[in-house]
């Protein structure tokens, strides 16, 4: 265990844990008793609160970029013509040096093109619209997770598709690939696995019946920049890898994601989609060597990432492997604090992987407790510490229900754990005693 590590378990074990009976069984919570009765969490009631958000923006300083361009232009309106033609320059740089370092950084087996974008969902639905002679369409199907945020499932509803949902595996809450077989029909166009939590898919299976059968395969790597299967970073297996940049993600670009892309055209087919079908992006247009004419080629859309974005991004790529440590540090704590509580904790990740640590999520075990996950949940925000739920199975939100007919018992493992999971608090910007409290919170919750 690293020294980090040992410095939050010594500080678990620094207090005792108050008696049974730490709370009623329901709502509204008496603030004054846990103030009373438990003075090592006032903090927690007291001071901020606890998320659990992976924020990376919580240990940068994009604030001071804003700052620097407010104060230039608010010194001198003489400088705002100049300062454009500057921040063009600088904006440009960045973007064109995040590439680089980005396509350094995820180490592709083989040359791979880096498109940055506006979202994972906007990454996901272009590069639908991008695959081999046959894109996806009005009356195809798509295979997907349905333990995933909605917006998977949304990039595929957009074009026309209808998204299929497969069960996952209960340990590790991925897509069962032995489900998305059974799920293939003559309409059947692409697989879309997610890399839950950061956990990686099982792409060798994956891969497989893809090329069996003939399909795209897109990874969605919204939790997995970190990720590797034999070195090799996730998103880089498929015929395309989204990435997500949003702001509860380890690097932060406020909004925005990426495309990982192996075929040359395919990449810029994306990139003319990404900005209304043009031919040449702004910055290309008006470039040092004069004006260039552009034509549109078809409609696009407008889902480029800003240069401004990028370059918050950019300054963070440095960053990504201490963030991970920290993290991983927690994650240990948790693994080794938790483990007599009655939660079924994360699966160890399987030999030659690198789990990313985006989420970490365990499951209350009911067959060892009374109390639910929602209490749980409600506890530990009386306490002011952060709790998620990831996810609510996609196929059990009523628009499913009323467009395909979705029904509870479809899906069982990803309904079961569904209604089990909870996410607890897990950034870098955590400090000892904030790893801490969560241990602390949570043997409260379970003693009564």
């Amino acid at each position: 265990m690293t020294s980090a590590a040992n410095s939050i378990t010594r500080d678990v074990h620094r207090l005792p844990i108050p008696g049974e009976n730490a709370f009623g069984a329901t709502a509204p919570y008496d603030v004054e008793k846990i103030r009373r009765d438990f003075p090592i969490l006032q903090r927690k009631i007291h001071g901020k609160p606890l998320v659990y958000l992976d924020n990376a923006a919580t240990t940068q300083k994009p604030q001071s970029v804003i700052d620097a361009l407010v104060n230039y232009y608010c010194e001198d309106n003489s400088n705002v013509h100049r300062g454009v033609h500057l921040l063009s320059e600088l904006a440009t740089a960045a973007y064109e040096n995040s590439r680089s370092v980005v396509q350094h950084f995820i180490n592709a087996a083989e040359p791979s093109e880096i498109i940055f974008v506006r979202g994972t969902t906007e990454a996901i639905n272009l590069v639908a619209q991008t695959y081999g002679r046959r894109h996806v369409g009005p009356g195809d199907e798509v295979i997907t997770s349905p333990y995933t945020f909605a917006a998977t499932g949304e990039a595929i509803l957009y074009l026309g598709a209808r998204p299929i949902l497969v069960d996952i595996d209960p340990r590790t809450l991925n897509i069962d690939p032995e489900d998305v077989r059974r799920k293939i029909t003559p309409r059947t166009r692409a697989i879309v696995p997610v890399h839950f939590a950061g956990r990686p898919c099982d792409m060798s299976a994956l891969r497989q019946i893809a090329d069996e059968h003939g399909l795209a395969l897109v990874e969605d790597a919204a939790h997995a920049l970190e990720a590797t299967i034999d070195g090799r970073h996730c998103g880089t297996f498929g015929d395309f890898g989204c990435f997500s940049f949003y702001v509860t993600k380890s690097l932060t670009t406020i909004e925005g994601g990426m495309v990982v892309a192996r075929d040359a055209r395919a990449a810029d087919r994306v990139k003319t989609l990404a900005l209304h079908g043009m031919s040449a992006d702004a910055w290309r247009r008006y470039s040092d060597e004069g004006f260039i004419h552009y034509d549109v080629v078809e409609p696009g859309f407008k889902y480029n990432l800003t240069d401004l974005a990028a370059s918050f991004g950019m300054h963070q790529l440095t960053g990504v492997e201490e963030r991970w440590a920290r993290r991983q540090a927690i994650w240990r704590v948790y693994d080794r604090e938790l483990a007599g509580l009655p939660l079924r904790l994360p699966a160890p990740p399987a030999p030659g992987t690198r789990h990313a640590l985006h989420l970490y999520t365990c499951l209350v075990d009911d067959q060892r407790t009374q109390v639910t996950r929602d209490q749980v949940l409600g506890h530990l925000h009386a306490l002011r510490i952060g709790g998620g739920v990831h996810y609510r199975p996609v196929h059990l939100h009523p628009w499913y229900s009323r467009t395909y007919g979705a029904r509870t018992g479809s899906l069982p493992h990803a309904e079961w754990v569904g209604a089990r999971t909870l996410s607890l608090p897990l950034t870098a910007a955590m400090s000892d005693d904030d790893a801490a409290d969560v241990v602390r919170a949570l043997r409260l919750i379970f003693s009564t």
